[in-house]
């Protein structure tokens, strides 16, 4: 029975508004231990369990560069919570894949909330959830938080979680990437960019763009997924993260 979840995801995904609905006035605000790094828990009293719920600081990636990264990541690695929740948001799904990919590369238990379907729908943009579930492995929750729209749902998965089965492909994937940490073979920059490989290859068999997507959107996401550009702005974005936080 999980006891404990742990609520990741981008900045500006929509996870605080999720956490409230999760927990509603039953929350506590502090620090992290050590630093000035906001802290906040809650509790899931609703549909007969109990689970507390750490609000982690909004990241791109558990590589520990900035101060909230390295309290995400110690708490994923060593804060043994239950189940990690992590938050997509549905317009920018080609970025947050990157932190997911990283999550499930961890080992640990996992669900997909995908926020912002409201959004997307709009646009015509439509996601194969049933085909993404199948291929990583885990559940996914299609979610519109300022609607409180897929909240019961994501409480229910959480209640009845279970492991699910990964593709064979994905599962080569995984131990592919585990592999290269281990033996120490590739630098991080190739590892994000076999992870990029694999996010483009869910996003061309599971995800069809609307054409109301804006011209702008459809730019930022082509920039963010090449790989040969992607992953030098990505850097750049974590070592300024990093130089700030400092």
């Amino acid at each position: 029975m999980i006891r404990s979840a742990a609520l990741t995801g981008n900045p500006n995904c929509g996870k605080t508004t999720i956490f409230n609905a999760l927990t509603g006035s039953s929350q506590y605000v502090g620090n992290w231990p050590g630093v000035t790094v906001e802290k906040k828990t809650g509790k899931i009293n609703k549909r007969n369990i109990n689970i507390e719920v750490t609000d982690l600081p909004g990241i791109y990636s558990i590589n520990p560069y900035s101060m909230e990264e390295m309290i995400a990541e110690e708490f994923i690695r060593n804060g043994n919570p239950d189940v990690i929740i992590n938050v997509l948001d549905a317009t920018a799904i080609e970025r947050s894949l990157f932190l997911t990919l990283q999550l499930i590369e961890t080992g640990k238990p996992l669900i997909a909330a995908l926020n912002m379907m409201d959004v997307i729908e709009k646009e015509g943009t439509i996601i194969d959830l049933e085909g993404m579930i199948n291929e990583l492995g885990i559940s996914i929750v299609p979610i519109s938080a300022r609607v409180n729209k897929g909240i019961t749902e994501l409480i229910d998965n959480l209640s009845n979680f279970k492991v699910l089965e990964r593709s064979p492909g994905f599962e080569d994937y995984v131990k592919k990437i585990n592999d290269y940490k281990v033996s120490g073979d590739m630098a991080d920059d190739k590892i994000s960019s076999f992870r990029y490989d694999y996010i483009k290859k869910l996003i061309s068999k599971y995800v069809i763009l609307g054409e109301m997507r804006s011209d702008a959107t459809k730019k930022i996401d082509k920039v963010f997924t090449n790989k040969f550009v992607g992953i030098p702005i990505f850097l750049i974005i974590m070592w300024s993260i990093y130089y700030i936080s400092i």
